[in-house]
């Protein structure tokens, strides 16, 4: 039996998302959200919708959440009011209110799985760092730094990432989560 999904957001990570799913024999992309309308006519034969609201309606057992930081925290939440498994961007919100709404309502719920994605836990280089460090021969790790090499890149000042409504807190919150998870994954919360 295959899990039918629905992407919301099409953009540079929904069409990665898209890619491995219909690679996946686990699931069926179902339906395709953005906000684009043109976006759809890509996609032939899978149902569109410009509504996120209208999407989560269809007969889904996942969504694959690619928005903007600032509407992420409801579409989650409303997947799971819906019984629809969330697998959702990082971050999981632009405030830590934003991540305690997800908290209380993935608890009303039952047998929901929500997901953010953390995907830098699963490059070669960091699950072998994490090996050594749990293999306990150079001792305890007391302490950590770390350097993250991202610019903006060209146009970075008039993307959507730069825009405070739309992302929320900068390169802290959009790139430095995954340093902050890695800290968490290596010396545990």
């Amino acid at each position: 039996m295959k899990l039918r999904a629905a992407i919301i957001g099409v953009g540079k990570m929904g069409r990665i998302r898209k890619r491995v799913l219909d690679a996946h024999p686990g699931f069926e992309v179902v339906a395709l959200c953005d906000c684009n309308e043109a976006i759809g006519q890509e996609f032939p034969g899978i149902p569109f919708f410009t509504d996120w609201k209208e999407a989560l309606c269809a007969d889904l057992d996942a969504v694959v959440i690619c928005t903007y930081n600032n509407i992420a925290p409801d579409i989650v939440c409303a997947a799971l009011k819906r019984g629809i498994h969330p697998f959702c961007e990082k971050p999981p919100g632009q405030s830590v209110a934003d991540i305690e709404r997800i908290i209380e309502t993935e608890k009303t719920t039952k047998n929901n799985v929500v997901k953010f994605a953390f995907n830098h836990r699963f490059h070669y280089n960091v699950m072998e760092a994490k090996a050594i460090i749990d293999s306990g021969r150079y001792g305890d790790l007391l302490w950590a730094r770390g350097i993250y090499g991202k610019a903006g890149g060209i146009h970075y000042e008039n993307s959507w990432r730069s825009d405070k409504n739309l992302a929320g807190g900068g390169i802290l919150l959009d790139q430095g989560i995954h340093m902050l998870d890695l800290l968490c994954y290596f010396m545990g919360n």
